[in-house]
């Protein structure tokens, strides 16, 4: 009797799943969600990020009076559900057969596009979307836009991570958005003293960028004046360049992302892997022919937005 790959499904497996994640990890895709974002494991349906809202400035203390009491409270709490994403594909024996081109070895490398594809527009739309207060995954507690010149402030009040109007990516808007950054406030108004690490851009934006960051005179202009960028003192910054968005987004957006380091395991940027892509195999009883699957579950957005000042382009 001839042994046909319709008989021997999870041999045929390995083989995909072998040419499955060789690919994938071509894409380097967790290389990137760990540049970004903080990667964590859930093994709870649901997560949960909360800020607190902290103390107001210390009070004076006179000679044999007691301290002053201030209370504190929670911040604003973000939900983090994990979704299911997945897609499956069959081939019936006699295409396994006769097809002469190769096409089922094939499969694995068009479902691993996809699988970073999913990847990708999940991890960048909560920049491309950044400007929107209904996205779908963009899960900001205090109820605005990620990017939003009125954050509310527990304690009253507001405070901005993005310019009043609109605006492309300049030397000027650059150090704008730097200064911007140190004077962010916490929910009692004082500044949360996080400075800005990595600049976030789309391919379209990149040779702007290296201008910017590289050049050793001012680049905008022929007056021979120093890049003042390249000598900020103890932070210069480095920048990240998306290999793709997709979906809607302006070519001229621009993120700056605050250093990890102060931030440690509370970076307020997450990532979490319910589940890393899994596959399956089976082949059909009755018409004998080869099933293919692959499932991953997870959750992405952040808890707190004073990581990030941006625009989504003029």
């Amino acid at each position: 009797m001839t042994v046909i790959r319709a008989n021997i499904p999870e041999l045929l497996a390995v083989d995909l799943d072998h040419v499955l994640f060789e690919t994938l990890g071509t894409f380097k895709y967790e290389e990137l969600l760990n540049s970004i974002y903080s990667v964590k494991t859930s093994d709870k349906k649901l997560e949960y990020g909360l800020t607190v809202g902290g103390f107001p400035l210390l009070a004076e203390k006179d000679e044999n009076v007691s301290l002053a009491a201030r209370d504190w409270s929670e911040g604003y709490k973000t939900t983090y559900t994990h979704k299911t994403f997945g897609l499956y594909t069959a081939i019936s024996m006699e295409a396994q057969q006769d097809e002469l081109h190769g096409i089922t070895e094939k499969l694995p490398q068009a479902m691993a596009r996809s699988i970073d594809a999913t990847l990708n527009y999940y991890a960048s739309r909560t920049f491309s979307r950044a400007s929107s207060a209904s996205e779908d995954f963009i899960t900001g507690g205090d109820g605005v836009a990620l990017i939003s010149a009125s954050h509310p402030l527990k304690g009253g009040g507001t405070t901005s991570n993005t310019p009043s109007t609109a605006c492309d990516l300049t030397a000027t808007s650059l150090w704008a958005g730097i200064n911007a950054f140190y004077e962010m406030l916490d929910d009692q108004s004082k500044p949360v003293r996080n400075a800005p690490s990595t600049i976030l851009i789309p391919h379209q934006t990149e040779q702007k960028v290296i201008e910017l960051l590289l050049s050793d005179k001012y680049p905008e202009n022929a007056e021979n004046a120093i890049n003042a960028l390249q000598k900020r003192k103890g932070s210069n910054l480095s920048y990240i360049v998306w290999p793709y968005w997709i979906g809607y987004v302006d070519s001229d957006c621009w993120f700056l992302l605050g250093d990890k380091a102060p931030w440690g395991k509370d970076y307020p940027l997450k990532w979490y892997w319910r589940m890393k892509p899994e596959t399956e195999s089976d082949n059909d009883f009755f018409t004998k022919e080869f099933m293919y699957s692959v499932v991953l579950r997870f959750s992405c957005g952040y808890t707190d937005f004073r990581f990030v000042y941006g625009s989504m382009g003029a």
